[in-house]
């Protein structure tokens, strides 16, 4: 009886021993999955920076962007005026001689040709705006950019 009292005892210290063993493993797989969680954390934590810091940069460009738009709007406003206006010089000049109207026309040319310049560039930008805006309208970074808009306020 004490044999097996014995051998009880030492069964009992066996898996005793196997169940601390079975313990300390799941204490470190649940502390390495800890730590994944706060790695994983802060890698999302430093995406979201970077990606709020990309998008403010993009709304600096876009701010930019929309400035140059309107200035560019504005000289083709006047280049539209100081066309009517060399037209009108033409005609005018066209009843003084040939000699005007060879003047007036090369001005013309080299304001049309200045505003077609001005045109394609304005062209240019208000397709790169374009672009821009559907970046930005886009579902995936429509919070980030009330987000930003928000803070800029």
């Amino acid at each position: 009886m004490v044999k097996a009292a014995q051998e009880g005892a030492e069964q009992l210290e066996k898996e005793k021993a196997v169940f601390e063993k079975l313990k300390q493993t799941e204490r470190w797989a649940a502390s390495a999955g800890l730590e994944q969680v706060r790695i994983l954390t802060k890698l999302l934590s430093d995406e979201r920076k970077l990606w709020k810091e990309s998008c403010a940069r993009e709304n600096e460009k876009l701010f930019h962007v929309r400035q140059e738009l309107n200035t560019l709007k504005a000289a083709n406003a006047s280049l539209v005026k100081e066309k009517a206006a060399v037209e009108a010089s033409a005609k005018e000049a066209k009843t003084r001689g040939a000699t005007t109207l060879k003047e007036a026309k090369a001005h013309a040319a080299k304001v049309l040709a200045d505003a077609d310049a001005d045109r394609t560039k304005l062209n240019k930008v208000v397709e790169e705006l374009q672009i821009m805006e559907t970046i930005l309208d886009a579902p995936e970074n429509a919070t980030a950019v009330a987000e930003m808009n928000e803070r800029a306020r």
